[in-house]
């Protein structure tokens, strides 16, 4: 009789609890419920595009299109990315601006939330990097309901730049 090696199975991944499916849920149908003008990228969509999103995050913190020795030191693996959200900031008649990297925000597990725009200058380890990060902020101004107020708030700015009409 010949020796085998006896391999165990891999154990079954610890599905999500309904009660955290249904938070995250929440928070989406939140932000879709909030405003027309706001759009929720999920990882898994074709439109959601990682790469993309740090090149725009590293442009906009460099404040120059040549990002190849620009590293950002807090920026998420995908696994760890909830979802996107973006907003259109346009006024009505104007074009649309939904994808400007001024209104996306990402949202990681943890509660942990971001803007593209936020990563500011970090000390250089090196000569030839430059290093961005978001460790200037404050926790809590990184957290999903202060991110999501801010959202909002952004909103009703827009909302109120028309007046009402008379009646």
């Amino acid at each position: 009789m010949k020796n085998r090696t006896v391999i165990p199975y891999a154990p079954a991944p610890d599905p999500i609890s309904p009660v955290v499916q249904k938070r995250y849920d929440a928070w989406i149908k939140y932000f879709k419920k909030l405003s027309p003008r706001i759009m929720v990228i999920l990882p898994g969509e074709e439109k959601f595009d990682m790469k993309n999103f740090e090149d725009q995050a590293k442009k906009l913190a460099h404040q120059d299109d040549d990002i190849a020795n620009v590293e950002l030191n807090d920026w998420p693996d995908l696994s760890g990315v909830a979802f996107m959200v973006c907003y259109d900031s346009s006024m009505p008649g104007q074009i649309k601006k939904i994808h400007s990297p001024d209104n996306a925000y990402i949202f990681c597990f943890g509660g942990f939330a971001f803007g593209l725009g936020y990563f500011e200058y970090d000390e250089d380890m090196s000569t030839s990097i430059s290093c961005y990060g978001l460790g200037n902020y404050p926790v809590e101004a990184l957290r999903w309901k202060y991110i999501a107020k801010l959202i909002r708030d952004s909103l009703v700015d827009i909302e109120k730049q028309v007046p009402l009409p008379p009646k």
